[in-house]
């Protein structure tokens, strides 16, 4: 049994779990030659996935994240070119939301302070009127906020991100994090995209919720381990399993 494989974009999974590979240029750009080298000196040393009492698979050494950008790595400030680019961003993730929509409310206090100045010039003050409108729709107004701030506010939002994402997690929110932050999520990623002739002969299935509202989402191992490392073997793959270290 030969299922095709794409060994690149294998390897590319492989690599975004943490597994080694030296190559003089991106892997993305590596020849076929330097793909099935690096294939065959995986296969020789794997990478391996662990195994729990309850045969979910999981990613192997994986540790629990700490601050936010071990959960969000998608996450990129440099792509942040213009304020919609801000919005459209912050917009994609409930928990920055929910932080710029704070953001959003010190930042009223802030104009309404700077509103008790007497002294304040007429479109000075015109500007301030428009921003604190703006700013006390408590869901909405971090929006208008980054857009009335306009490009020379893009450096200061991103630095509020970056801030952010140095910040430690918050674990009363992991229903909002993206699928995938887990060492469990990272491992069904990689199986889910796998050809299922190929989970087929390992004995791995793909349980997506094991009743109806079920938060429950894991690759597991139904067969037993040795058996999947034979058939492993047998397929050329790069990766094994094993018991979970406790």
């Amino acid at each position: 049994m030969n299922p095709n494989l794409n060994r690149r974009e294998l390897l590319l999974a492989l690599v975004g779990l943490g597994a080694t590979i030296a190559f003089t240029s991106a892997l993305s750009q590596t020849n076929d030659l330097q793909i099935d080298s690096a294939w065959d000196a995986l296969t020789k040393d794997p990478w391996y996935f662990e195994v729990n009492d309850h045969g979910t698979i999981v990613e192997s050494g994986n540790d629990e994240p700490e601050i936010n950008s071990d959960v969000y790595e998608s996450i990129s400030v440099a792509y942040l070119k213009t304020p919609q680019d801000v919005v459209d961003e912050v917009d994609s993730y409930e928990e920055l939301r929910s932080h710029f929509a704070h953001l959003a409310s010190d930042e009223l206090e802030q104009v309404e302070s700077d509103l008790d100045d007497d002294d304040l010039a007429k479109p000075q003050r015109k500007a301030l009127l428009k921003l604190r409108a703006a700013l006390q729709d408590e869901d909405e107004g971090w929006r208008d906020w980054v857009l009335l701030d306009g490009k020379k506010g893009v450096p200061r939002f991103r630095d509020a991100i970056e801030e952010w994402l140095g910040e430690p997690v918050n674990w009363m929110a992991t229903d909002f994090w993206p699928q995938g932050w887990s060492s469990q999520g990272r491992a069904l990623s990689f199986f889910r995209n796998m050809d299922f002739r190929i989970t087929g002969a390992l004995g791995v299935k793909i349980t997506e919720g094991e009743h109806p509202g079920s938060s429950y989402y894991a690759a597991e191992l139904r067969s037993d381990i040795t058996a999947a490392n034979a058939a492993a073997v047998e397929l050329g793959l790069p990766f094994r399993f094993r018991e979970e270290k406790v």
